[in-house]
C-alpha cells in the first residue's frame, strides 16, 4: 500500500474528504444502516467489495476484525482513495490511525 501512489515532483497529494463528505460517499455506496456519524458506520453493513476493503484496512491497522468494527476518519479516507482511485497520502493516513490508536487504545 505505502507504494500505490509514490509522491512526484510537480504531482500534489488529493486531499481527501472530511467527514461529513465522507458520510455522503458511504451514502452513496449504498451502506443500508442508519448513520449521523462516521462511528455509526459498521464494517460489516458495507456493500461488497467496499465491506471487503473495510474488512482489510482493519485487519491491517489493528491485528483483528469483529462484527462490530466501525471505521475511522482515516480509514474511511483510505477507502474513499482506493475506490476513487486518487492519488491520496495514504503513508499519513496510515500515521494518523496509528497516532489515533496510541493515544486512544
Amino acid at each position: 500500500m505505502l507504494q500505490m501512489c509514490l509522491k512526484l515532483p510537480g504531482h500534489q497529494f488529493v486531499d481527501p474528504p472530511f467527514e461529513e463528505e465522507i458520510l455522503t460517499f458511504i451514502r452513496e455506496l449504498g451502506y443500508s444502516g442508519n448513520i449521523k456519524l462516521l462511528s455509526d458506520v459498521k464494517v460489516d453493513i458495507l456493500p461488497q467489495p467496499e465491506r471487503r476493503f473495510g474488512t482489510i484496512i482493519n485487519k491491517c491497522l489493528r491485528g483483528k476484525v469483529t462484527g462490530i468494527d466501525s471505521l475511522r476518519l482515516s480509514r474511511a479516507q483510505i477507502l474513499w482513495g482506493l475506490y476513487h482511485l486518487m492519488k491520496v497520502d495514504y503513508v499519513y493516513l496510515l500515521w494518523e490511525d496509528l497516532v489515533f490508536q496510541i493515544k486512544n487504545e
